[in-house]
């Protein structure tokens, strides 16, 4: 099973011109688990929605996807969180959000089943920081990793936080010793260490640690970095509708090749097992790039 805690957030999309386009549930880890169920894995997902239709909908997105919600939590006082996504030229997407951060707590309750290391567990982005919900998050990271299960950390940090780095860097930093596999782009790490090269970031940060880190670069391309093996995966030359889900449909592109190869009784860390994972995530960021969804169509 693969596992994954994060928000939801509805998205409203716009245009250049302003003009709005389309809207969604989304959410980093959520977006990943709905191409995920997409994809026929076998997923659940962990999380907190409001007592509104916003909140009911996203319930139903979830069911219909194929994503166990058991363990979201609808808060009868919350209102579910907003966002505002509005698309350049580009494709990139600039984002106003509007979040009822005094009710951002879930509970912090064992997972049922008990989980082993057969499973894997996702999470990242500012919620897997953020100081108001660091103990319910480190709580169910616990499980995980006291369980010897996979966990994938993808860092996702975005500009506007940066104020708020200080405070935060502690989080990041356990996050780090906890995942099996560490993901971010070059961007990411430029503004938590003051660096993009992703050499120097592996060799500084995660060789010592034992990790599989995986760095993505745009139109540059994939870093992929294991014990003293480095390897580069090329990314496809398109024009982008929108880059978002982007990021967490490389997310669930890596983990659904993955987990077929726990399924097949083959938890493999070799280079070659970790190349096909990232050219998988390659591909599934591919397909959202090219459409104004923030995750694969159903495969």
């Amino acid at each position: 099973m693969i596992y994954g805690i994060g928000e939801t957030v509805f998205d409203i999309l716009f245009d250049t011109s302003n003009k709005p386009m389309t809207s969604t549930p989304g959410g980093s880890t959520f977006n990943a688990m709905i191409s995920l169920g997409r994809s026929g894995r076998a997923v659940s997902f962990i999380s907190e929605v409001g007592d509104d239709h916003i909140g009911e909908l996203t319930r139903s997105f979830l069911k219909a996807n194929g994503v166990d919600e058991r363990y979201v939590v609808t808060r009868r006082s919350m209102r579910s969180p907003l966002s505002l996504a509005f698309i350049d030229s580009a494709g990139d997407a600039h984002y106003t959000f509007y979040k009822d951060h005094a009710h951002d707590a879930i509970p912090m309750y064992e997972i049922e089943p008990r989980v082993n290391e057969e499973d894997v567990l996702l999470f990242g982005s500012f919620y897997a920081i953020n100081p108001v919900l660091a103990e319910q998050v480190k709580y169910v990271v616990e499980q995980f990793y006291k369980a010897g299960s996979v966990i994938y950390y993808d860092v996702n940090f975005r500009a506007s936080h940066k104020g708020e780095l200080k405070a935060v860097m502690p989080n990041v930093i356990y996050n780090f010793e906890k995942a099996t596999i560490v993901k971010g782009s070059d961007e990411d790490f430029g503004l938590l260490l003051g660096e993009t090269d992703p050499e120097k970031i592996y060799k500084s940060m995660f060789e010592s640690m034992g990790k599989v880190f995986v760095c993505t670069r745009a139109s540059k391309g994939v870093e992929l970095f294991y014990g003293k093996e480095h390897m580069h995966v090329e990314a496809r030359d398109i024009k982008p509708v929108s880059t978002i889900g982007a990021g967490d449909s490389f997310n669930a592109g890596f983990l659904a090749k993955f987990s077929r190869s726990i399924e097949d009784g083959e938890r493999c860390f070799s280079m070659e097992s970790l190349e096909m994972n990232v050219k998988e995530g390659v591909e599934y960021a591919t397909e959202v790039c090219l459409s104004l969804d923030n995750y694969i169509a159903h495969r």
